[in-house]
C-alpha cells in the first residue's frame, strides 16, 4: 500500500500511455491519499488514478484529476476486481475520445464525484464487462460531440447512480446510456443533452436494461429523444418527468423487437415538431401505468405541431392504464397530432385513459393499415380543434372502444374510413359541438364500418349528423344506442353514395329546424329495427329519401311533431315498413313525394301509418300497399295506386283520389269529418269493405253521405257497412235514382255491392241495390204502413199505449215486430201458469175435515197460434208461440172455519216458465223466460170427501209477480242477424167463483165464473242497431165463465188392521159433528186403494177486455190489440190413489178472439199429511 499524503500534485506532463498515469495501483496493490490531491496529466492515453489487475486507490475529499490528452482517462478501474473510490472528487478531461471514469471488470464507487469532459466522442463515465459503479450525488458533464454523460455496456456491467445530475453539450451526445447487457439504475437524477440527435437515456440491444426512477429527462435539440430503446434494450421508468424541445424528438421511444419501456407515472412533454409524447416502433413494446408507490398517473404532453401522444407502428405494442395525453399541436402535411396513433401493423390497448386535444387534425386516436389494432376501455376523449375527430380508423385499421365517453367541438365523434377500417364501440358516449360534416356523431367513409352498441350519441351543431354513412360499402350500425341532434339540419342518421346506416333497439331523437330522424340518398340504404325515432323541429321528416334510396323499418316507431313523417326528393326510392311499425306524420302528413319521383311504401304485419300520403305534383308516383293486418288512418291526395289487402284497414280522414284501388280489406271513412268522396280512377275488390258516414234520411236531394266514385272500372265484390250520421230514417222509394246515391261509377260498373251489416235508423231497415244498373243505392220500401189508423174517436181509437204518429212509410226493421210481439206473446205466458183453480190443485178435499198440509207441483205445456189486431195502423202481425212451465207450492188447510164442513186453504207456490215465439211473416222469433212467486187463498163450503164428491160453494184468489228475460232476434232485409236481449216484470191476480150441484150418482154439476187481470212492463233500452224502444206495457183484464160436469168412482176395500177409533170428531167450536162406532183392536177392515177416480169436462167463454201491448220504437208509437173472446173446452182427471197422494190432469182447447187455436195441458201430483 502507498500512502499519498494530503495536498499532494502530481503532474505527469506529457507523457503517453502507461508512462502518464498519476497514480497507478496494480497487482493487488493500493493507494490511498491522506487528504486532498491533484493529478495532472498531459498525454494520449494518460491516467490520472489507475486500478490495474485488482489494484485500489482510495481518492479523499477535495482531491482533482485533470487529463488533456486523447484517449485519457481521469480514472480507470480495471480487470480482476480493481477498485476505486472517490469522494468529492473534481475529474476534468479535455482531449478527444476521453473518459472521465472507466471501470471494466472492476468497481468504482463516486460520491459527490464532479465529472467534466470537453473532447469529441468523450464519457462520464463508463462502466463496461462485469463492472459495477456506484455513483451517489455528483455531476456528469460533457462538451463534446458524440459523447455520452454515462455509458454502461456490455454483460455483467452494473451502475447506480442517486441524485446524480448529468447533461451533454455536444451533438449526437447522449445523458446515460446501457447497452448489450449492462444495467443502470438512476435514481432522483436529472439527465438533460442540448444538442440535435442527443437522447437523454439510451437502452441499446438485447439485455440491457435502465432503470428510472424518480428523475427528470430534459433533451433540447432536434431529434433528441428523452428516453431511447433500441434493439431488445429495456427501460423501466417509476416517476420519471421527460421534456423534450425539439423537432422529432419523442419522451420515449421504443424501436425494435424486443424493445421495452415500462412507465409507471411521470410525465413525458414535447415541444418539437413531430415530437411524440411516446413512439414505439418496429416491433417495439411500451407498457404505461400507474406509480406503483403512489398510484399517480402517466401524463403524455405534446404541443409541437404533427407530434402525437402515443404511436405505435410497425408491429409495435402500447398499452397504457389510466395515463392522461394531451395535444396542443396541429396536424401539418401528413403528420397528425393526434393523442394516439397506430400505424403498420402496431397495436394500442388503453384502459381508463383520458385523451385532450386541441389543435387542428388533432384526432383523439388514428388507427391505420392492415394489421393495426386499438383497444380502448373506460376514459374518455375531448378533442377542440378543427378536423380533430374523436376516434379515427381508416385504411384497414380497427378499433373496439368500451364505455368511452368521447367530446369533440369541432369534428367528428368516432370515424371509420376505407374497406377494412373497422371502429366499434361498446357502451359509453360520443358529444359533437361542431358544424356539417365536422359534428357528425359517428361516420363512416369509404368503405368504413362503424359499430355501435349502448352508446350515447349528441350533436349540438348544425347540419350535424347523429350516425353518417357515406360512399359505397359504408356502413355505421347502432344497437341499443341513443342518438340526439340539436342543431338545424342536424339529421339523426344519413346515408349517401351507396352508405348504409342500420339502427336496432335504439332511439332517434332530432331538435333542430328541418332535421330529419333518418336519410338516405343516391342509392343508399337506412334500416331501421325495434327502434324509436321522433322528430321534434319544424319541417323535420322521420324519414327523408332521395336518388334511388331505401328505408327498411322494422318493429319500430317514427314520428313527427312538425313535419312529413315520410318525404322523398326525387328519384325512385322505396319504403319498406314491417312487423308492428308505427309511422306518425305530426303535421298531419304521413309521405309526402316531391315532383318527378316515384315511391313505393310497403306496409306488411301490424304496420300502423297515421297521415296523409301527398304528391307535390301530378308528375309524382306512390304506389303503397297494406298487408297483414296494417292501418292507415289518413288520406291520399293524387296517390298513384293503393292495394289494401284482406287483413289490412284504411281509416280515410279526408277526401282522397287514388289512381288504382285495390281494396280487399277495410277502408272506413272517419267519422270526424263525414261526408267525403274516394275518387278512384278504377277499383278492384275481392270481399273489401268500406265504412261510410251517412246520414240515412229521404235521400235523393236530401242525401248526404260519404261516396265512392269510380271515373273508371269496377270489378269483383265489395262490402259497404253504413254508419248512420244523424238521420232519423224514411222512405226512399225504390226507383232507378231513388234513396242515397253512395257508389258512382263511370266506366264499367261490374263490381257487386252489398252491405256488410244492417243499416238500420229508427224502424227502418235500408237496402243496397244497384237501382239504376250503373251506380249504388241506399233504399227503402213501402210495404209497411205506420201512420195512425183510421178510427173513430171514443168509440175504437186505442189510448194506451199514446200513439205518436209515425215518420212516415218505409220497411220496418224486423226486430221492431219481434219486439212488439214480445209484449203480446207475455200476455199468454203469464196467463198460460195463472190457471184455474181445478188445473193448478186438482181437488182440496175434506179427508173427514182433518186439518193438513198440502205440497204440489205441476208442468204446463201450451202451443197456438196468434193474430192481434193492430191498434197503430202499422201492419201487424200473428204469432207462434209454445211455453212450458212448472209450478210447485205448498199450503194449509183447515175444516170449519167459517162453517160447519167448510175448508180454508192457504198457500204459496214458485214458478219457472219458458216460451218461445215466431212472428207469421216476418224473420222475428223470440224467447221469454220468467220466474215468479205467488200466493193463494181457496174457500170451499163442501170440499169432497172419501164417501162423496164436493158440492156447494168455492172461492179461490190468486196473485203472482214474475220476473221476465226477453230475447228477440230477426234479420234485416239484407239478411243479416239482429238480436237483443232486455227485461220485464208481470203482476197477475185472480179471482174466481163456482157452485156445485149434486146431480145424484156421485155426479156435479159446477158453474163457474173468473176474473184475471195482468199488467206487464219491459224496460226501455236502445240495441245495438240504434233503435230507442221505450213505453213498452201491456194490460189484460179476462173474464171466464164456464161449466163443469164432473163424474167420481169411488173403488172397493181390501182388508188392514184398523186403527183404534176416535169415538167422536170435534167440529167447529167444539161440536161433536160425527159419530163413529168403536172398533175392536186389531178387527179387520177393508183397505181402499184406490180412493177415487173424478173424471170431468168443461167449457168456457172467455172475454178479454183490455189486450193492449204496445211501445214506442225511434218514435213510431206500434201496438197490438189481443182482445175479443175464445173459447176453451176440456177435459180431465183427477186420481187419489192413497190416502195422501192425488194425480191430476187436463187438456183443452182454446180458439176465438185472437187466438186461431191452441192447445194445452196440464198435469200435477198433490200430496197431503
Amino acid at each position: 500500500m502507498v500512502d499519498v499524503p494530503s495536498d499532494t500534485t502530481i503532474d505527469t506532463g506529457l507523457i503517453n500511455g502507461d508512462a502518464g498515469i498519476g497514480l497507478y495501483a496494480i497487482w493487488n496493490g493500493e493507494i490511498k491519499t491522506h487528504g486532498p490531491v491533484t493529478v495532472v496529466t498531459g498525454g494520449e492515453a494518460a491516467v490520472g488514478a489507475q486500478a490495474y489487475f485488482g489494484g485500489v486507490i482510495n481518492l479523499q475529499a477535495g482531491s482533482s484529476i485533470a487529463t488533456a490528452g486523447n484517449y485519457a482517462a481521469g480514472i480507470v478501474a480495471a480487470l480482476r476486481d480493481s477498485s476505486v473510490t472517490a469522494v468529492d472528487t473534481s475529474i476534468h478531461t479535455k482531449g478527444d475520445y476521453a473518459q472521465g471514469v472507466y471501470v471494466q471488470e472492476g468497481k468504482a464507487d463516486l460520491t459527490n464525484v464532479s465529472i467534466v469532459t470537453e473532447g469529441t466522442a468523450s464519457v462520464g463515465v463508463s462502466a463496461e464487462t462485469s463492472s459495477t459503479v456506484t455513483m451517489t450525488g455528483g455531476t456528469v458533464t460533457t462538451h463534446g460531440d458524440t459523447s455520452s454523460g454515462i455509458l454502461v455496456s456490455n454483460a455483467g456491467a452494473i451502475l447506480n447512480a442517486d441524485g446524480v445530475v448529468v447533461s451533454t453539450n455536444g451533438d449526437r451526445s447522449h445523458g446515460v446510456v446501457a447497452s448489450q447487457g449492462a444495467i443502470l439504475t438512476l435514481t432522483n437524477s436529472s439527465v438533460s443533452t442540448s444538442r440535435d440527435n442527443s437522447m437523454g437515456v439510451i437502452a441499446s440491444n438485447e439485455n440491457a436494461f435502465a432503470n428510472l426512477i424518480d428523475t427528470e429527462v430534459t433533451t433540447t435539440g432536434d431529434g433528441s429523444h428523452g428516453i431511447d430503446i433500441y434493439s431488445g434494450g429495456t427501460v423501466n421508468a417509476t416517476n420519471v418527468d421527460v421534456t423534450t424541445a425539439g423537432d422529432w424528438a419523442y419522451g420515449l421511444s421504443a424501436d425494435g423487437d424486443k424493445a421495452q419501456g415500462n412507465i409507471y407515472g411521470g410525465s413525458y412533454s414535447t415541444g418539437g415538431f413531430r415530437a411524440d409524447g411516446i413512439n414505439a416502433a418496429n416491433g417495439g413494446e411500451i407498457n404505461i401505468g400507474r406509480d406503483l408507490r403512489t398510484g399517480e398517473a402517466t401524463l403524455i404532453r405534446t404541443t409541437g405541431d404533427g407530434a402525437a401522444g402515443v404511436r405505435s407502428s410497425a408491429g409495435s405494442v402500447v398499452n397504457l392504464d389510466g395515463a392522461t395525453i394531451i395535444t396542443e399541436g396541429n396536424g401539418t402535411g401528413n403528420s397528425w397530432a393526434v393523442g394516439v396513433i397506430v400505424a403498420n401493423g402496431g397495436t394500442a390497448k388503453l384502459n381508463n385513459t383520458n385523451i385532450v386535444t386541441s389543435g387542428e387534425r388533432g384526432a383523439g386516436f388514428n388507427v391505420t393499415d392492415t394489421g393495426s389494432h386499438l383497444e380502448m376501455s373506460g376514459g374518455s376523449i375531448t378533442t377542440s380543434g378543427v378536423n380533430a375527430g374523436g376516434a379515427v380508423a381508416y385504411n384497414s385499421g380497427t378499433a373496439n372502444l368500451n364505455n368511452v365517453v368521447i367530446t369533440t367541438a369541432n369534428s367528428r365523434g368516432v370515424v371509420a374510413g376505407d374497406i377494412g377500417g373497422i371502429l366499434t364501440m361498446n357502451g359509453g358516449s360520443v358529444t359533437t359541438k361542431g358544424d356539417d360534416l365536422n359534428g357528425s356523431a359517428a361516420y363512416a367513409v369509404r368503405g368504413g364500418l362503424v359499430d355501435l352498441t349502448n352508446v350515447e350519441l349528441r350533436t349540438e351543431g348544425a347540419d350535424a349528423r347523429g350516425l353518417h354513412a357515406f360512399g359505397a360499402g359504408s356502413t355505421v350500425s347502432a344497437k341499443g344506442s341513443r342518438v340526439t341532434t340539436t342543431g338545424a339540419g342536424a339529421h339523426g342518421a344519413f346515408a349517401s353514395g351507396g352508405g348504409a346506416v342500420t339502427v336496432a333497439n335504439s332511439s332517434v331523437q332530432t331538435e333542430g329546424i328541418g332535421a330529419h330522424g333518418l336519410v338516405a340518398q343516391n342509392g343508399s340504404t337506412v334500416q331501421v329495427t325495434n327502434t324509436i325515432a321522433r322528430v321534434s323541429g319544424v319541417n323535420g321528416a322521420g324519414i327523408a329519401l332521395a336518388s334511388d334510396s331505401m328505408a327498411v323499418v322494422d318493429g319500430s316507431l317514427i314520428a313527427t311533431a312538425n313535419g312529413p313523417a315520410l318525404k322523398t326528393s326525387g328519384g325512385s326510392v322505396g319504403f319498406e315498413l314491417k312487423n308492428g311499425t308505427q309511422v306518425v306524420g305530426g303535421n298531419g302528413t304521413l309521405l309526402q313525394a316531391a315532383a318527378g319521383s316515384t315511391t313505393m311504401l310497403a306496409a306488411d304485419g301490424n304496420v300502423v301509418l297515421s297521415g296523409d300520403m301527398v304528391v307535390e305534383s301530378n308528375d309524382a308516383v306512390i304506389d303503397a300497399s297494406l298487408s297483414n293486418s296494417s292501418i292507415w288512418t289518413g288520406a291520399g291526395k293524387g296517390v298513384t295506386s293503393v292495394a289494401v289487402d284482406s287483413t289490412s284497414y284504411w281509416l280515410m280522414s279526408g277526401s282522397s283520389d287514388v289512381g288504382a284501388l285495390t281494396n280487399d280489406g277495410t277502408i272506413e271513412f272517419d267519422s270526424a269529418t263525414p261526408y267525403k268522396a274516394l275518387t278512384v280512377g278504377s277499383l278492384t275488390m275481392d270481399n273489401g269493405s268500406f265504412v261510410l258516414n251517412t246520414k240515412l234520411n229521404e235521400g235523393g236531394a236530401a242525401s248526404e253521405t260519404d261516396k265512392i266514385v269510380v271515373t273508371g272500372d269496377t270489378t269483383g265484390l265489395g262490402v259497404v257497412n253504413v254508419r248512420n250520421n244523424g238521420g232519423i230514417g224514411a222512405f226512399t222509394g225504390t226507383g232507378a235514382t231513388d234513396g242515397i246515391q253512395i257508389v258512382e261509377v263511370g266506366g264499367q260498373s261490374d263490381a257487386e255491392f252489398k252491405l256488410g251489416s244492417a243499416a238500420i235508423v229508427g224502424i227502418y231497415d235500408y237496402q243496397l241495390r244497384k237501382a239504376d244498373g250503373q251506380n249504388w243505392y241506399l233504399q227503402t220500401d213501402g210495404k209497411d204502413v205506420i201512420e195512425p189508423p183510421v178510427c173513430t174517436p171514443d168509440v175504437d181509437c186505442p189510448v194506451e199505449p199514446p200513439v205518436n204518429p209515425g215518420p212516415g212509410t218505409g220497411h220496418v226493421v224486423d226486430i221492431v215486430p219481434g219486439y212488439n210481439i214480445a209484449l203480446a206473446a207475455a200476455q199468454n205466458h203469464v196467463l198460460t201458469t195463472l190457471d184455474t183453480f181445478h188445473e193448478r190443485l186438482g181437488e182440496l178435499r175434506a179427508e173427514d175435515l182433518r186439518d193438513g198440509y198440502n205440497v204440489w207441483m205441476r208442468g204446463i205445456g201450451k202451443t197456438g197460434s196468434y193474430s192481434p189486431k193492430s191498434i197503430t195502423g202499422y201492419n201487424g202481425h200473428g204469432f207462434d208461440m209454445t211455453t212450458a212451465g212448472v209450478q210447485i207450492g205448498v199450503d194449509y188447510s183447515k175444516g170449519d172455519v167459517f162453517i160447519a164442513g167448510d175448508k180454508l186453504t192457504v198457500g204459496i207456490f214458485g214458478e219457472y216458465a219458458n216460451s218461445s215465439f215466431d212472428v207469421r211473416g216476418r224473420t222475428a222469433d223470440g224467447s221469454i223466460s220468467s220466474k215468479g212467486l205467488g200466493g193463494y187463498v181457496t174457500w170451499q163450503q163442501v170440499a169432497p170427501s172419501d164417501y162423496k164428491p164436493g158440492t156447494g160453494a168455492y172461492v179461490d184468489a190468486v196473485i203472482k209477480h214474475d220476473w221476465i228475460d226477453f230475447g228477440v232476434s230477426a234479420k234485416s232485409v239484407s239478411g243479416f242477424a239482429l238480436q237483443n236481449s232486455y227485461k220485464g216484470r208481470a203482476t197477475t191476480a185472480s179471482i174466481e167463483a163456482g157452485y156445485g150441484f149434486d146431480l145424484g150418482n156421485n155426479v156435479v154439476l159446477q158453474p163457474q165464473a173468473q176474473l184475471i187481470y195482468s199488467k206487464i212492463k219491459a224496460d226501455s233500452f236502445t240495441d245495438t242497431y240504434g233503435i230507442h224502444v221505450y213505453d213498452q206495457s201491456a194490460k189484460s183484464l179476462i173474464g171466464r165463465v164456464g161449466v163443469r160436469l164432473e163424474k167420481t168412482i169411488y173403488f172397493g176395500d181390501e182388508e188392514e188392521v184398523s186403527k183404534p177409533a176416535s169415538s167422536a170428531i170435534k167440529g167447529r167450536k167444539g161440536s161433536v159433528t160425527k159419530k163413529v162406532p168403536a172398533v175392536l183392536p186389531d178387527a179387520p177392515q177393508k183397505k181402499k186403494f184406490v180412493k177415487s177416480v173424478t173424471t170431468y169436462a168443461d167449457a168456457n167463454v172467455k172475454r178479454e177486455f183490455k189486450g193492449k201491448n204496445g211501445l214506442v220504437a225511434s218514435g213510431a208509437s206500434i201496438g197490438n190489440d189481443m182482445s175479443g173472446t175464445a173459447y176453451d173446452v176440456g177435459v180431465g182427471v183427477v186420481a187419489r190413489v192413497s190416502e195422501n197422494v192425488s194425480l191430476y190432469a187436463r187438456g183443452a182447447v182454446e180458439f176465438g178472439g185472437s187466438t186461431n187455436v191452441a192447445g194445452k195441458a196440464s198435469g200435477g201430483l198433490k200430496i197431503s199429511w
